[in-house]
């Protein structure tokens, strides 16, 4: 199982008997009065560059993956600047705004496998 530890994309492989939690992180923002799903955030200009470390949310210089599925991508696709249809699904609008750009961030945390006791 891959852990990210720290700034970077360093990825360091723990075994999944020294896992004690696993939650699922489930974040949203509205942009352009739509409510997307964020899918990741990134250093502008870096595409390789993914913040992999606690940052305040609308911090200068970052850039989101925001993202919706369903039936009304067509009409989200026509009225989102710079909003366009996934190369893989035709029902997934992808579009890639500053994340100062983001308004309502909201995330909910569900637990997937709970704290174990030692």
């Amino acid at each position: 199982m891959p852990l990210y530890m720290g700034p970077g994309d360093t990825q360091h492989d723990v075994p999944i008997s020294d896992v004690r939690e696993i939650v699922r992180v489930r974040a949203t923002a509205e942009y352009h009065g739509v409510r997307f799903t964020l899918g990741t955030v990134w250093h502008t200009g870096s595409e390789d560059h993914f913040v992999r470390h606690p940052v305040p949310f609308a911090s200068p210089g970052l850039t989101a993956l925001l993202y919706a599925d369903g039936p009304e991508a067509g009409s989200i696709a026509a009225r989102v600047p710079g909003a366009r249809f996934d190369a893989h699904r035709d029902t997934v609008v992808t579009v890639e705004p500053a994340v100062s750009d983001i308004r309502n961030y909201e995330k909910t945390i569900e637990p997937i496998v709970g704290v174990t006791q030692a």
